[in-house]
C-alpha cells in the first residue's frame, strides 16, 4: 500500500507536468510585458498580454485560465506541503 507521502508526491508531480508550460508562459510574458512596454513597444504589448492573461488561448473565457492557474498552483502548494511535513518528522527521529 501507498503511503500518504508517496501518494502526494504522485499528485505533485502529474500536477506539475500538466501546469508547468503554462506557467512558464504566463511567467515568461508577465516579465517581458513591462520591459517592451517601457520601449513603447505597443502592439508587442498588447499581443504579449493577451497571451499572458489567456484571451488569445481561450477568448473571452480567459478568467477560466487565470481560475485554473490558480487551482493548479495551490494543488502544487499543498501537495508540496503536504510531503515536507512527513520528511521533517523523520529527519528529526
Amino acid at each position: 500500500m501507498a503511503t500518504v507521502s508517496s501518494l502526494f508526491r504522485k499528485y505533485h508531480r502529474q500536477i506539475s507536468i500538466m501546469v508547468s508550460l503554462p506557467l512558464m508562459l504566463m511567467a515568461l510574458t508577465g516579465t517581458v510585458s513591462p520591459i517592451l512596454e517601457e520601449m513603447h513597444f505597443d502592439t508587442a504589448v498588447k499581443f504579449i498580454r493577451k497571451i499572458h492573461s489567456g484571451k488569445i488561448f481561450f477568448g473571452s473565457g480567459y478568467v477560466v485560465y487565470s481560475a485554473l492557474s490558480g487551482l493548479a498552483l495551490l494543488g502544487l502548494l499543498v501537495t508540496g506541503f503536504i510531503m515536507l511535513r512527513p520528511f521533517n518528522r523523520r529527519r528529526r527521529q
